[in-house]
């Protein structure tokens, strides 16, 4: 499971090894991202890991190892509770146990949470990212740090430079589509 704001094609490189060492591999958009519906609600985890449960049933399969990072790693938290006899194992990355999360609740939001909350504020998103240096800085945060440069030299200029918008159920991934197949341009690229 990909996490926020990308899509499946980020495990391009991990489903072909995966797939080699004998493993069957589905690599599918989250809810809202990609090529996937956007309805306007259902983005909860419970709705998420229902809907990643349903995925691996509908696949024929009764039992899956759940690999997630980010919010793909909260999902796959979420699955064992919800469907104990489906998970077989979960490799949660960049995804702390949700105790750990228990704790975060009393201190103040920061960094990418603080970026995700305020991406989901309808408006907020287009007033904030109307300046490059806003744009920039928004891929700078998100980049590592052997990218950053080679991410803020490509930063469209205005938001509208990004390719096909979103409806308004999921303004948040707007930009965050255009990085899966089939589309034209890689994200963030200018015309």
């Amino acid at each position: 499971m990909h996490g926020f704001p990308e899509c499946w094609w980020t495990w391009r490189h991990v489903i072909p090894a995966l797939a080699q060492a004998g493993h069957r591999v589905a690599a599918l958009d989250l809810r809202g991202f990609g090529g996937s519906d956007r309805p306007p609600s259902g983005y909860d985890l419970v709705t998420l890991a229902q809907d990643l449960a349903a995925v691996v049933r509908s696949l024929g399969h009764e039992r899956a190892v759940v690999v997630g990072a980010g919010l793909g790693g909260q999902i796959a938290w979420a699955l064992p509770s919800l469907a104990p006899d489906l998970t077989t194992a979960i490799v949660p990355v960049g995804a702390p146990h949700p105790l750990a999360l228990r704790s975060l609740r009393t201190r103040a939001l920061s960094g990418p949470a603080l970026q995700y909350a305020s991406l989901r504020i309808p408006g907020l998103a287009e007033r904030r990212l109307r300046s490059h240096s806003a744009l920039e800085g928004l891929l700078r945060s998100w980049a590592g740090p052997h990218t950053r440069e080679a991410l803020a030299e490509e930063a469209p200029t205005t938001p509208s430079s990004c390719p096909d918008p979103a409806p308004p159920a999921a303004p948040w991934s707007r930009c965050a589509t255009s990085c899966c197949p089939g589309r034209k341009r890689r994200p963030w690229t200018s015309r």
